[in-house]
């Protein structure tokens, strides 16, 4: 029988094929931005399939009594969807943007 540092190499194969299986099971995880405020839209920072970094500026919303919000992300990841259009109107808990949270931990927190 072969080894490899001690270990059969029949072994090793097995070992491998169940990490290959377990790759399969990582969980996906959504995130959803909401708008925090009333107002129009402003200006939109990503695009549909970009990656972000946590805290980034994704969307700036001119609200109703003339502030701007900026409005960051929560996670890092791929945006998955952009629901609102530059110039929207929008109110308090609108979905703005879907990200698909990487599950990275960063050092950010």
């Amino acid at each position: 029988m072969l080894t490899w540092l001690g270990v059969s190499v029949s072994m090793i194969i097995e070992i491998s094929i169940l990490l290959e299986k377990e790759v399969f099971k990582v969980k996906k995880v959504i995130e959803t931005v909401y708008s925090p405020c009333y107002g129009k839209v402003e200006n939109i920072f990503v695009s549909q399939g970009s990656y972000v970094y946590e805290w980034e500026k994704l969307i700036v919303v001119h609200t109703t009594d003339n502030k701007k919000v900026e409005i960051e992300a929560g996670v890092s990841g791929h945006v998955v969807s952009i629901e609102v259009t530059k110039n929207q109107s929008v109110s308090n808990e609108t979905v703005l943007i879907q990200l698909q949270d990487d599950l990275l931990i960063t050092g950010s927190d």
